[in-house]
């Protein structure tokens, strides 16, 4: 980890440190105090994943790269219940912590309410074990999402991991709290319940009618967006037929473990659909030597990556170039290209001069430029065009083959401008190499 990219964590991890420090500190001598500061911290950061969830950005607060990513993380296909247990509705996790942490809230609240007026029986003898069991619940599930992230994911949320905490020092609050036998009747899960399914309700009719202008089936969704400016220059590389009507674009980075998974499978969807759609590529390394709108050196070898990718493809071998280095990708240096550049036998010494040359830079730069007017900040993404509207097909894993299928049996996209062309006929025809 170089020293920007921790200062990028620093600055997202701090305030939460913080928090955990208060609240660890009155656990130990004012209890309710530390319960009100965990659930006003959790409620924050689930408040501000909903809000990342239901907007579908791809530039939340606490991105850093590509392993710490919070839209990577929420965004996925495990960002909802049915991404866990298909049976389960399509509501994001972050809108159930909402509701978790806010009925903790309310529930502390009356308690430290009550404990300011000493007269009468107390209606909150039942506090602590309402606490403990509730958050002990939050807590093993954090360590299954924590797992989900770590090895399914494959990306980190900091602000997940802020919940985290705030879930175990609620659980250790639900401990230290003195376990009275009620003396009067308890009312300790009804102020934690009702709240709970208030919250709950509120967010299933949130998820339900944000989708205005997506089209979902399952895990997968696409939706209309609207780039600024010109994204197509005429040098990327084409995969497939090019008189098909569709154009898939694809953004990725050569160092991006995701993208070296995704990328065969693309090209495979792209052949089998080859009356529908074609490839063309687009480079988003993700390092500050060549991307200026990331912060860290992160992927250091993707710059390179693209330029001899591309100074390949001047010789037309631009896929075959592409092939090896995703397949190289986490062991590349600077001297990896002219033995992958033999490899594919091509001019050595005429690609050498190419990766020297100021249009090669420039070429990445055009690029990162289309990128960012579709406001990416991570790899894989991938857009659907039809020569007039434009597309973003979410979760790509499962998304893009259900676009394709989509359009094949002539369906036509959400606010398209005019109407599929497709029409239900056999596919045929091989995919061809393209240059750049």
């Amino acid at each position: 980890m170089d020293g920007s990219t921790f200062g990028e964590l620093t600055i997202v991890l701090g305030p939460i440190v913080v928090v955990w420090i208060l609240a660890i500190a009155f656990a130990f001598g004012n209890t309710i105090i530390a319960v009100l500061i965990s659930s006003l911290g959790g409620l924050a950061l689930s408040g501000y994943l909903s809000w990342q969830h239901l907007s579908k950005s791809d530039s939340a607060a606490c991105n850093i790269g590509e392993m710490f990513s919070c839209s990577a993380v929420n965004t996925s296909e495990y960002g909802v219940l049915s991404g866990h247990l298909s049976f389960l509705p399509n509501v994001p996790l972050a809108f159930l912590g909402f509701a978790f942490y806010g009925s903790i809230l309310v529930l502390a609240v009356n308690v430290w309410s009550e404990s300011n007026n000493s007269e009468g029986e107390s209606r909150f003898s039942h506090f602590g074990s309402t606490l403990g069991v509730f958050s002990g619940i939050a807590l093993l599930l954090s360590f299954y999402l924590a797992y989900i992230s770590g090895v399914e994911i494959g990306a980190w949320c900091l602000y997940c991991i802020g919940m985290y905490g705030c879930n175990a020092i609620l659980f250790l609050c639900g401990v230290l709290w003195q376990w009275d036998v009620p003396k009067g009747k308890d009312i300790s899960i009804q102020t934690f319940l009702t709240p709970f399914a208030i919250l709950t309700v509120i967010s299933v009719f949130f998820s339900s009618t944000a989708q205005e202008t997506i089209v979902s089936k399952g895990n997968w969704s696409i939706e209309k967006v609207e780039p600024e400016g010109t994204i197509f220059d005429g040098s990327e590389p084409i995969f497939g037929m090019r008189s098909a009507p569709y154009t898939l674009l694809e953004f990725a980075d050569f160092q991006c473990p995701h993208c070296a998974q995704m990328t065969p499978d693309i090209k495979k969807l792209v052949s089998e659909y080859s009356h529908v759609i074609h490839l063309k590529y687009k480079h988003f390394p993700l390092s500050n030597i060549c991307n200026p709108s990331i912060k860290s050196l992160f992927h250091k070898q993707a710059c390179q990556a693209a330029y001899a990718a591309d100074c390949a493809g001047k010789q037309g071998k631009f896929w075959d170039m592409s092939k090896l280095i995703f397949v190289n990708g986490s062991h590349l240096e600077d001297k990896s290209y002219p033995f992958l550049a033999k490899q594919i036998r091509i001019n050595v010494d005429l690609f050498s001069a190419c990766m020297k040359e100021p249009s090669t830079k420039k070429g990445i730069s055009s690029d990162i430029q289309a990128a960012e007017s579709f406001g990416i900040t991570g790899t894989p993404a991938l857009y659907l065009h039809d020569g007039e509207t434009w597309w973003k097909i979410q979760n790509q894993d499962v998304g893009l083959e259900e676009t394709l299928l989509l359009l094949a049996k002539g369906e036509t996209p959400p606010g398209a401008n005019k109407e599929n062309p497709i029409q239900a006929k056999e596919k045929s025809s091989q995919p061809s190499d393209g240059k750049k």
